[in-house]
């Protein structure tokens, strides 16, 4: 099996919440028997909890259909929570243990923690089950355990922060080519301003939602690494832009320039005027009504577009550069919305079985469905797939890093970049940036270099709470942005 090393994100979840969690029936092993002979007399019924809305159809339609076909007496049923109420739930059944047999792991919750509070037990996968997916899918405390699979992962890795989609027929009426979309900031803002002058009043050059903290610091934090020695960011910590050759967590300069280029947007109106108070699925229906040239989202929405607008001349591109850089952005491998099998489930076998019926067919059906990449490169390269989300798998293959990572070094550093996450800013990133989109008086310069120093200072402190870390793991000078850290590097 190929391996990387993965650091593990911070628990929301208080250790004496889960005392007492005691481990269920492990069956570790192969489950050549369970496939060839049926692994219960008895009925099995299995339960699969879920948090990711735009897959709950899949689950729903493959398990309906699993239901059917098998003859050992296995069924499914597939229950799905909203996102804001997952993470209780899953702490309610783990205190009231009451655990679904599998469930969807929570980035606030890893698998090291996991295993740790024996929440979790090993999937018993064929040996050659992991063989046929691609380099930095196993990934140590993200979807593995030493040599155990922990968790099934639902799709790649390669998933781009945002990408910009546009208008063919907006640009094409402001006498620009449709097949020419801008690739640095001056020309997004040459091309809005031509755009501006074009339409009527009630179309705009770009729009987007920043009613979302979360993606105002997901947006600016990708477009800062368009500039000239900025830093790469990484999905769920995207406030840190990480120099990797120098072991720095945060550069502030370009941030600061990311935020003063999506400011001059809107103080040009550039912007719709609306951005402030929408949401991306607000957004997502200007552009999709042809309201707005340009739209930076998500590529999770492509769906959304091509299936709710079909009358819409799509065309899909990378964020623009500052510097003419790609907007590159970094994983650590694994698998952020994978699943698990309980510790307290006494069917490891069953949900196995389960698990390796799902594996093509849920894959083929979020390529088709042009919901996520599949982590097997097979069946990208031959599932029949839309030409616009062939579009964004480029763009994911040229854009998406592997990061270098201290644990491969020494497995005590998980625990440094654990104490780090868990450490939280005063003034995070997004609200303090979407304030000050909003108009609101703020030094960024002074901001974002008092947030570097902070970030700085946590680091120091999560060195020097864990016995036996070195800062030296956390350099790592022959990294490049544009290249992949493999294993052969370390």
């Amino acid at each position: 099996m190929k391996k990387t090393l993965a650091f593990g994100l911070t628990a929301v979840m208080a250790l004496s919440l889960l005392a007492g969690c005691g481990k269920g029936n492990n069956t570790g092993g192969s489950i050549e028997g369970a496939l060839n002979e049926g692994s219960s007399k008895e009925p099995v019924k299995l339960s699969m909890w879920i948090r990711t809305p735009e897959t709950f159809d899949f689950y729903k339609s493959i398990a309906e259909q699993f239901n059917k076909e098998n003859t050992d007496g296995i069924t499914v049923e597939v229950t799905q929570y909203p996102i804001d109420q997952y993470m209780s739930a899953i702490q309610a059944a783990i205190s009231g243990r009451s655990m679904p047999d599998m469930f969807q792991v929570h980035p606030n919750l890893s698998l090291t923690q996991m295993k740790e509070l024996e929440v979790v037990q090993p999937i018993p996968f064929e040996p050659a089950f992991a063989d046929r997916f691609d380099e930095g899918t196993w990934v140590e405390g993200s979807t593995i355990i030493g040599d155990d699979i922990y968790v099934w992962p639902d799709s790649s890795f390669k998933s781009t922060a945002a990408v910009m989609f546009y208008n063919k027929d907006i640009l094409e009426q402001a006498g620009l080519d449709p097949e020419k979309p801008p690739v640095t900031w001056d020309e997004l803002i040459q091309q809005s301003k031509q755009i501006k002058d074009a339409v009527d009043g009630n179309t705009f050059p770009l729009t987007t939602g920043f009613k979302g903290a979360w993606f105002v610091e997901q947006l600016i934090s990708h477009l800062a690494t368009t500039v000239e020695g900025g830093g790469i960011s990484m999905p769920g910590i995207e406030d840190k832009n990480f120099l990797w050759d120098k072991g720095v967590m945060v550069t502030p300069e370009p941030m600061v320039q990311a935020v003063q280029f999506m400011k001059s947007m809107k103080d040009e109106d550039l912007l719709d005027p609306n951005v402030m108070i929408s949401g991306l699925p607000d957004a997502l229906a200007t552009f999709g009504d042809g309201r707005a040239a340009f739209f930076m989202d998500g590529q999770w929405h492509l769906r959304s577009l091509i299936q709710d607008f079909p009358d819409l001349n799509l065309g899909v591109a990378m964020l623009p550069s500052q510097s003419g850089k790609l907007p590159y952005f970094g994983t650590f491998g694994g698998a952020s919305n994978g699943v698990a099998i309980a510790s307290t489930t006494k069917h490891a076998e069953e949900a196995t079985q389960w698990l390796t019926y799902l594996t093509d067919k849920f894959y083929t059906m979020i390529l088709e469905q042009h919901i996520g990449l599949s982590p097997i490169s097979e069946l990208n390269e031959t599932a029949d797939i839309h030409p616009k989300f062939k579009q964004l798998i480029d763009i994911n293959n040229a854009t998406i890093k592997i990061q270098p990572n201290a644990a491969v070094i020494d497995p005590i550093e998980a625990k440094v970049m654990t104490e780090f996450l868990g450490k939280k800013t005063r003034l995070p990133v997004g609200n303090t940036v979407q304030a000050y989109l909003a108009g609101g008086e703020l030094n960024l310069e002074k901001y974002f270099n008092d947030y570097a120093a902070e970030q700085a200072a946590f680091f120091e402190e999560a060195l020097g709470s864990v016995k036996g870390a070195s800062k030296d793991r956390w350099i790592f000078k022959d990294w490049k942005m544009e290249e992949d850290y493999t294993a052969d590097k370390y």
